[in-house]
């Protein structure tokens, strides 16, 4: 009888058609799952396809209560995996994973509606991940699977969107306490997204810090966070620069990716339309900047008066005084031309404009942004440099070094 318990687990399943049989079966697994101990009795658990047989059984995950036991099992299996049991859960061929129900599977509930699922759904890609497994991370980052990290960044898309449109409501709304409600459910939405995006940036796997980061610079960030800054913009860009600034500060505070970071700093000293950025990713998982794109060094010579700190330049009493005199720099007009840029505002320059505005709200979301740069240790001290945000004692150690 040991030798058949979960192929009588399952036959029971497929003659049984009750509910309460699915959910006692889930409920009974997964507690056994969680409370094993012994690595020969997880090694004969998992053999033989029996839990993928399971997984892949057919629940009626429309009932919720069959659906949250589901999770609870699926979450249980997860949280049993290491470089040697996750072999017995994916399928090969050719030395290569072709098949991996346990994790394709669970990513199907990652936009779930009820939160309690979610958060099971991101624990369990996340056991996942820190597994040492490099055919798994190929597998995951290899299509069709690698779409879910695109996914991610599309759902934060529309979150951003809606929240705008929140705003916007909310400013002329006589009576916003309604939406005040619905935008704080929002914002944490928005926040857990941002939070497991960078738990995954963080898993140590190279591959998938550089795919997560790319989806966000490439399908967020870039073409839709930066260029909203410019509020006069006619563009076509889709957010307000209240909105823009507050995402911005937010993901510069919670993401302490250095690559990124680096990528949304060096940013605002251009256009977005013209930076472009390699990462290095090692094997290790640590990043680093590798080399500009040719139209990105030659503006940095265009702009390069602007990074140096003048050793005679008198003593600044606060953030307004340095980015007063590091403004008075003007760069190389034929070089931003030739770039293709012509005479247009960088977008630190539009941030610094904003402190000389009416509206409070630019005044201090562009504050709070340019804080959250100065804050982030990841941010190199060159990009600071160049933003003029460089705080004094670092540029005195640096005139020392001279």
């Amino acid at each position: 009888m040991e030798k058949q318990i979960m192929s009588q687990f399952l036959r029971i399943l497929k003659i049984s058609k009750t509910i309460s049989v699915a959910v006692q079966l889930l409920q009974t697994l997964s507690i056994m799952i969680q409370n094993l101990q012994s690595e020969h009795a997880i090694y004969y658990l998992f053999s033989n396809e029996h839990i993928n047989g399971l997984i892949l059984y057919p629940f009626d995950v429309q009932n919720e209560e069959i659906l949250n036991y589901y999770i609870y099992f699926l979450r249980a299996v997860s949280g049993k995996l290491d470089k040697n049991t996750i072999s017995l859960l994916v399928k090969t061929q050719n030395d290569e994973v072709i098949s991996f129900p346990l994790y394709s599977e669970a990513i199907k509930f990652v936009h779930h509606e009820e939160n309690m699922v979610r958060i099971a759904v991101r624990a369990l890609t996340l056991n996942i991940y820190h597994v040492t497994d490099e055919y798994v991370h190929k597998f995951i980052t290899s299509p069709p699977l690698a779409g879910y990290f695109l996914n991610l960044v599309k759902i934060l898309q529309q979150q951003c969107l809606n929240l705008d449109a929140l705003v916007v409501d909310a400013s002329k709304a006589s009576d916003s306490s309604q939406i005040t409600e619905k935008l704080l459910v929002v914002l944490a939405e928005i926040g857990d997204n941002l939070c497991y995006c960078n738990d995954i940036i963080f898993a140590g796997v190279a591959c998938l810090s550089r795919l997560m980061t790319h989806h966000l610079l490439h399908s967020l960030v870039l073409p839709i966070l930066l260029p909203s800054l410019n509020s006069s913009s006619a563009n076509g860009t889709r957010l307000s620069a209240h909105t823009s600034l507050y995402l911005l500060s937010f993901i510069l505070k919670e993401v302490r990716f250095k690559g990124l970071v680096n990528s949304i700093g060096a940013a605002l000293l251009y256009p977005a339309v013209v930076f472009s950025m390699h990462f290095d990713i090692e094997c290790n998982g640590h990043e680093s900047i590798e080399e500009w794109s040719p139209r990105a060094k030659k503006l940095d010579q265009a702009t390069s008066s602007s990074r140096n700190v003048d050793a005679n330049m008198q003593k600044q009493d606060d953030l307004h005084n340095a980015n007063e005199s590091s403004v008075t720099h003007s760069p190389n007009i034929a070089i931003l031309e030739e770039c293709g840029v012509g005479q247009n505002l960088s977008l630190r320059d539009i941030l610094l404009s904003y402190f000389k505005c009416e509206d409070d709200k630019l005044v201090l979301g562009s504050l709070d942004m340019l804080i959250a740069l100065v804050q982030n240790r990841e941010l190199d001290d060159s990009v600071l440099d160049a933003l003029g945000i460089l705080p004094q004692r670092k540029q005195h150690k640096k005139l020392l070094l001279v």
